[in-house]
C-alpha cells in the first residue's frame, strides 16, 4: 500500500519528539519511526512485541519504507507512536541496502558495496551518529499549510466526515492527520446543521397569572356542531390550570383573550404579569392593548413551538384523553367540542407529580376539587321533561346522551336523541355502561350442513351449532354397556332456505363432430376400431 502524500519535513520537535533526526544504533534490531508522515509505503503486519531501552514494551502492528535522501531508503521500518526518536538499526541497514559503514572522528559513511558509492552520511552530533533528514527550518510555513490541506483532502475524501470521527478514523489509520480545531467546511453547514437542541427551562413563576401560556388549534376540517373550527388554549404557568374557548373564526380571538384578562382581574384580584405565544397574526394585534394593560408578551421564534413546550405538551395530553373518550363512547365528530371540554374539567381535577401530586384546581383556587359528580363521557342518561305543556300521558323522561357540564350551572349538557336538541337538566338519572351510539354488531352466521357429527368425539366442538339451532337438543347421556359399543351418530337438519337453481339443457340436436366419420363408436366390445 502506498502511502497518498509526498511530505517535506523540517526537523522541529512536536511534544519532545525530533520526528526527523535519525539515529545510528548498533544495538537496535530493528528500525523505528514515531513519525508516520515519514513513509512512503507500509502494509499492516502481525503485532511485533518490540522491548524499549527503559524497560517498557510496545507493540508494533506497522511496517513500511522511508526515504531519508534521494539515495538512502530504509526498510522495514516499524511505526510506534509512543516512540520518542528515530532509530536506524545499522544491523539492518547493512543487510536491506547491501552496504557497509566508514566511520570517523565526526562523520559516518554509508557505503554501497557494488558500486563504491556514498549514499549516505551520518554527522557526529552530542556523541551520537545522526542522520538528518527533511528540509531546514525556514520551510516551516509551508509544512504546516501541506499538513492542514492533507487533512482537508481526507476530510472530502470520506465524506466530509465530522470531527469526532476523523479522531476515530485517525487512530486506525496514522497516515490520516486530525486537527483539533479544523477551519470550519461550509459545504458540512449547508448539508447537515440541524435545530440546536433545547435546554430544560429555568423559569419558574411563583403565583398564579405571574405567565400565561396561550396557543390556537385549528382550523379542524369538521365544524363543531355549535359551528366552531378552532379553540384557544390558555395555561397558567404556576398551577396548569387550562380553559378552553371554542372559536368560530380567528377574529374571535383578541375580544374572548380581553375579556378573559378581564376576569382574572374580578374573580382572582390580581393582574396577568406576561403572556406568551407564538408569532400567529392574532396575537401580534393585540401589543398595544398589552402594553396598555402593562402585560409583557414573549413570542416564540419563527417555527419554534418548543420555546412554547408548556401549552404544546397540554395540547397533546387534552387531545390524547378526547380520542380514547371518543372511542369509548362512539359520538360522532361533530361533538368534538364538548369531548375537549369536558377532557379540560377533567384534567384540571387530576393530581399531577409536577404540582407536588396536588391538582391545578387546588392551586388556583386553594381548595380540593369535588369529583363525585363526574360521570362516563357519552352514558345513555334519562332527564326529567319539563312540567309546562305536559299532559298526564306524556312521556316523564327524555331519552338523551351526557356531554359533559355546563360552566356556571349546577347542570349536565345533554344531547336529545329524539328530538336532536341540546339542553342542560339537573334531573339526570345516568346509565354509566350503555352508550348509545355503539354500533350494533351482527352476530356471525353458521352456514346449514348436513354432514354427521360424533357429539361423543372429544374433538368436536358442538357448541354454535346449539347457538344457532334452538330446535337441536341432545339426548341424554347413557350409561355405555361396553368398549366397543357403536357411537351414536346425530345429523343437524337441513335448512333449505335457499334452493338449486336448475341447469338449462339446450334443445338442440347435436351431431358428431366430423373428423369421427372413419371410426365406428359404440360396439360391441366397446372399442372402436379404424376402418381403411
Amino acid at each position: 500500500m502506498t502511502h497518498p502524500f509526498a511530505f517535506n519535513c523540517d526537523s522541529n520537535k512536536t511534544n519532545g519528539k525530533n520526528f526527523f533526526v535519525w539515529l545510528l544504533d548498533t544495538g537496535a534490531t530493528d528500525q523505528i519511526s514515531s513519525n508516520f508522515q515519514s513513509f512512503t509505503s507500509f502494509q499492516s503486519i502481525k503485532p511485533v512485541l518490540v522491548s524499549l531501552p527503559d524497560g517498557n514494551t510496545n507493540f508494533a502492528s506497522i511496517s513500511g519504507t522511508v526515504q531519508l535522501t534521494p539515495t538512502l531508503v530504509l526498510h522495514n521500518v516499524l511505526y510506534i507512536l509512543d516512540f520518542s526518536v528515530n532509530l536506524v538499526s545499522v544491523a539492518k541497514l547493512i543487510s536491506t541496502n547491501n552496504c557497509y559503514l566508514q566511520f570517523t572522528d565526526r562523520v559516518c559513511h554509508i557505503v554501497q558495496n557494488t558500486s563504491k558509492k556514498t549514499i549516505g552520511t551520518a554527522s557526529l552530533v552530542g556523541g551520537l551518529y545522526v542522520i538528518a533528514a527533511g528540509p531546514s527550518l525556514a520551510n516551516n510555513h509551508s509544512c504546516n499549510s501541506v499538513l492542514n490541506d492533507c487533512f482537508d483532502v481526507w476530510h472530502m475524501r470520506l465524506g466530509h466526515v465530522s470531527s469526532s470521527g476523523m479522531s476515530i478514523i485517525s487512530k486506525q489509520f496514522p497516515f490520516i492527520p486530525c486537527i483539533k480545531n479544523a477551519p470550519p467546511c461550509d459545504a458540512c453547514h449547508y448539508a447537515k446543521q440541524k435545530k440546536l437542541p433545547f435546554s430544560h427551562s429555568s423559569i419558574k413563576s411563583s403565583a398564579p397569572f405571574d405567565l400565561l401560556h396561550i396557543d390556537l388549534r385549528g382550523p379542524y376540517s369538521t365544524p363543531s356542531f355549535l359551528g366552531h373550527k378552532y379553540f384557544l388554549t390558555l395555561v397558567d404557568d404556576f398551577s396548569r390550570f387550562t380553559w378552553v374557548i371554542f372559536l368560530k373564526t380567528k377574529d374571535e380571538t383578541q375580544k374572548h383573550l380581553k375579556h378573559f384578562i378581564a376576569y382574572v382581574e374580578n374573580q382572582f384580584h390580581t393582574t396577568l404579569k406576561c403572556l406568551r405565544s407564538d408569532n400567529g397574526s392574532e396575537f401580534i394585534a393585540m401589543t398595544s392593548f398589552l402594553l396598555s394593560k402593562g402585560i409583557l408578551h414573549h413570542k416564540t421564534c419563527v417555527e419554534t413551538p418548543q420555546q412554547n413546550g408548556v401549552v404544546e405538551r397540554k395540547h397533546q395530553h387534552i387531545l390524547n384523553v378526547a380520542r380514547s373518550l371518543s372511542f369509548q363512547s362512539h359520538v360522532p365528530i361533530t361533538m368534538w367540542n364538548f369531548t375537549v371540554q369536558h377532557v379540560v374539567h377533567i384534567i384540571n381535577r387530576i393530581p399531577s407529580h409536577l404540582l407536588k401530586f396536588k391538582s391545578p384546581f387546588e392551586l388556583v383556587h386553594r381548595t380540593r376539587p369535588s369529583i363525585i359528580h363526574l360521570k362516563v363521557f357519552g352514558c345513555l342518561a334519562y332527564a326529567t321533561t319539563l312540567q309546562a305543556h305536559r299532559t298526564k300521558f306524556n312521556h316523564r323522561a327524555r331519552k338523551t346522551i351526557f356531554l359533559g357540564f355546563k360552566e356556571g350551572t349546577k347542570g349536565s349538557i345533554l344531547y336529545d336523541l329524539n328530538s336532536n336538541e341540546l339542553f342542560v337538566s339537573r334531573n339526570v338519572i345516568f346509565y354509566e355502561n350503555h352508550f348509545p351510539f355503539t354500533p350494533v354488531t351482527k352476530p356471525p352466521t353458521i352456514p346449514p350442513t348436513s354432514y354427521p357429527i360424533d357429539l361423543d368425539d372429544p374433538l368436536i366442538d358442538v357448541s354454535p351449532y346449539l347457538a344457532f339451532a334452538p330446535e337441536f337438543q341432545l339426548a341424554p347421556a347413557r350409561p355405555s354397556q361396553s368398549v366397543s359399543a357403536p357411537t351414536v351418530q346425530h345429523e343437524i337438519p337441513v335448512v333449505d332456505s335457499i334452493s338449486e337453481p336448475t341447469i338449462r339443457k339446450s334443445t338442440r340436436t347435436s351431431q358428431p363432430p366430423g373428423y369421427l366419420a372413419d371410426y365406428h363408436c359404440n360396439l360391441p366390445s366397446k372399442s372402436c376400431s379404424n376402418v381403411s
